[in-house]
């Protein structure tokens, strides 16, 4: 049973400045000393109210430490030092990356009982839209300069094909992760049914020719649910341009012509002229004696032979599905690159994966639910342990 101590003084920081308060302490059975206006709180080691500590954490989320903190002193009548606003970051993205690794331990912890969030919202769209790619950011490691972080974005179609305006990708949302494929994954399904893409009657997927997506990409696949494969024509547009370069030279017109033909006959479904003509430029740089160009021929028909079950454009642009994963390109960019990889930075990896994980929850719109969840939560428990120890008390 908890036992009455008295009254002790701490300064809060809030967004109105520092503010003087006294809470009642208890100390335990174990000898523990428990502060539960605290805990209802939030309050950590620094002693900064919830809503500030998000602030900051979002600000820091955006731009550096040091120029996030020049704009909120400059605001907000506080005092808060860059080491600060970093350690409350990584202190508001923990709860974060705490919650999603709860929810991926649900789903994924014991395939007999897997549990996965319940939709947040009707889906809007019968089209499910899933890309994913990879970008780079700079960390501190001197054997690994670089590191990948794994993008996806999911989304719906709207308005659903058939309808006479162009359809565009909506209610996106985005996960990333700086570790390996399985657990990005296991994030992204997580994620996947939370949207309750799960509900959608046809499940588009797109991405690079990387072979780790498309065997994960197929278990997102539901009973029943139409699966729609897609290789970015982007990338595949690159691999031609390559080609193109190593057959007739670089920035060549008859390069030009072949390269663009090339896209019209991806584009238009003739599969058929598409491979022959690969076929015939291998053989033809072979007899000039061009044994690279015949090298790089055979290696792009060989990466589009591989991949022709998802060279599906024709029939995708006849029902108004997209073709290209600009919108993962544009995630990577503006949610990953924008913050992880200015000019002169380097990062700690969980340094930069706090940072990634907030950017990733705000770009989702997400931000607000989940930390009225978290003030909820926190509510709930004081309650819990004040009936408690009233019941002790009383008895």
């Amino acid at each position: 049973m908890l036992a009455y101590q008295g009254d002790r003084r701490r300064t809060l920081l809030t967004r109105l400045g520092d503010v003087t308060v006294e809470r009642s302490y208890y100390v335990g059975p174990c000898e523990h000393t428990v502060f539960p206006t605290d805990e209802l709180l939030g309050l950590g080691h620094h002693g900064i109210l919830p809503e500030l500590q998000q602030l900051i954490a979002l600000q820091c989320s955006r731009v550096p430490y040091a120029e996030a903190v020049a704009t909120l002193t400059g605001l907000l009548p506080i005092r808060i030092s860059p080491h600060t606003a970093q350690q409350v970051t990584s202190h508001i993205s923990g709860q974060v990356q705490a919650e999603q690794e709860r929810e991926r331990e649900e789903a994924f912890g014991d395939p007999a009982c897997a549990r996965f969030p319940d939709p947040e919202a009707p889906v809007s769209s019968p089209v499910a839209v899933v890309a994913a790619d990879g970008g780079m950011c700079r960390t501190r490691h001197s054997e690994d300069t670089y590191k990948e972080f794994k993008m996806g974005v999911l989304g719906t179609l709207c308005p659903a094909p058939g309808s006479k305006d162009k359809a565009k990708v909506e209610n996106k949302r985005y996960v990333a992760h700086l570790g390996d494929a399985d657990t990005f994954f296991e994030h992204l399904t997580v994620d996947f049914h939370r949207a309750g893409l799960q509900h959608a009657q046809t499940l588009q997927v797109l991405g690079d020719g990387a072979p780790w997506l498309w065997s994960r990409f197929e278990l997102l696949r539901q009973e029943n649910q139409e699966y729609v494969p897609l290789l970015d024509f982007y990338h595949a547009s690159e691999h031609l341009h390559e080609t193109s370069d190593a057959i007739f030279g670089p920035s060549t017109v008859k390069g030009k012509c072949w390269y663009e033909r090339m896209r019209k006959r991806l584009l238009d479904g003739e599969l058929r002229l598409f491979f022959r003509e690969f076929q015939v430029q291998e053989k033809r740089a072979i007899y000039r004696g061009c044994r690279e160009a015949a090298q790089a021929v055979a290696k792009a028909y060989g990466y589009f032979q591989e991949r022709r079950r998802f060279l599906g454009y024709r029939q995708c642009r006849m029902r108004g599905l997209p073709i290209g994963s600009g919108m993962v390109e544009g995630g990577i960019r503006f949610v990953g690159k924008d913050r992880l990889d200015r000019t002169g930075m380097r990062w700690s990896i969980p340094g930069a994966e706090d940072v990634l994980q907030l950017r990733c929850l705000s770009a989702g719109k997400r931000w607000g639910p989940f930390f009225q969840n978290k003030a909820r939560e926190r509510l709930n428990s004081f309650q819990q342990k004040k009936a408690s120890w009233l019941r002790l008390r009383a008895a």
